[in-house]
């Protein structure tokens, strides 16, 4: 991630020295690197207690599974994501880029694109230069700063919460960041869970427990439910007592904003009636991915018409790119 690791003038990293999409892409990835510092900060206190890294292969949570030796490059980052990077060329017709992911069992979606897999299966996913499979499994929960444009590296008073279906828990780690006091005890932990029975999730920030001196008095909660698009009820609890706060659907997601989250306090969000979000129709995908191709609209009509009345048959197609934009979106959920 460096952008100053040479000196010939013709071979800096700063992203403005490269073409819009490529600078594009990698300011949003390094301001993204930068609000996940809660993340990536409570994962390393993981590896300092447990020492499971940061990275690990697939292979080392999967160790009796072939399927996890097949991806060379794929690999957990931290205990909620799973991610393949590309580093294939893209191709020229398709303007996309692939790799071969391994989805073990459970539901898994995007973090970038939103599509949402099913797990126990091998998938080949085409991405464009903005993004790579990032996967968050059934039940994840990622905590993140909402100051994605300072070098700030505080403990955050303004957070996001995304959240995925399922049932799982995820301890938030914080200390003074500067000096080892942690040794000696002075650091704390925020535990946030989410369990979903039916149509019905339950969320829950609990008290902070340790040496809450090293927390904000006050911070700001946004919860992001990612796959969830709407819901019948709602209701916001503080301390075994329903509050007020600010609830929204937006992009087929639901927010729910916490004002004023303190570390004595316990924060429960019921959601009754749930619909989850899914993914668009494949034929939607599917139009949406062969319009993009960089070929002319009447070959286009000429090459896909039928298909698109019936995408359930094979693309007949030489470009493997296309056939396997193809075959992306039949495997997903």
């Amino acid at each position: 991630m460096r952008l100053h690791s040479t000196s010939d003038e013709f071979m800096g990293k700063e992203p403005w020295k490269y073409s819009a999409p490529a600078r594009d892409a990698a300011v949003n990835a390094m301001r993204g690197r930068h609000a996940m510092i809660p993340y990536i900060y409570s994962m390393n206190r993981r590896t300092h207690e447990h020492g499971i890294a940061l990275c690990e292969p697939a292979y080392y949570t999967y160790p009796d599974d072939e399927n996890a030796y097949k991806v060379k490059n794929e690999y957990f980052f931290g205990s909620e994501l799973l991610v393949v990077p590309i580093t294939s060329p893209a191709d020229k017709l398709t303007n996309l880029a692939w790799a071969d992911v391994w989805l073990p069992e459970g539901r898994w979606t995007d973090i970038y694109t939103g599509y949402i897999y099913d797990g126990g299966q091998t998938v080949k996913m085409f991405r464009d230069i903005s993004s790579i499979p990032v996967l968050a499994k059934e039940g994840a929960i990622l905590p993140l700063s909402t100051d994605d444009r300072s070098n700030d590296c505080s403990n955050p008073s303004d957070m996001t919460l995304r959240i995925w279906r399922g049932k799982g828990e995820f301890k938030f780690y914080e200390d003074d960041g500067e000096t080892t006091a942690f040794e000696n005890g002075c650091y704390a932990v925020t535990r946030f869970r989410i369990d979903e029975t039916g149509k019905d999730i339950l969320f829950t920030a609990s008290k902070a427990e340790g040496e809450v001196s090293v927390l904000p008095s006050k911070r700001i909660l946004r919860l992001c439910f990612d796959d969830v698009k709407d819901f019948d009820f709602c209701e916001i609890s503080k301390n075994g007592k329903v509050i007020e706060g600010e609830i929204k659907k937006f992009n087929s997601r639901v927010f729910v904003v916490i004002p004023d989250f303190s570390p004595e306090d316990e924060i429960v969000v019921k959601l009754s009636g749930t619909t989850p979000r899914s993914n668009e129709s494949k034929k939607e995908m599917m139009i949406n991915r062969l319009s993009g191709l960089q070929m002319s609209t009447i070959r286009k009509r000429l090459e896909f018409s039928d298909y698109i009345k019936d995408i359930s048959k094979p693309l007949k197609t030489k470009n493997k790119a296309v056939a396997g934009m193809a075959e992306e979106i039949m495997a997903m959920k």
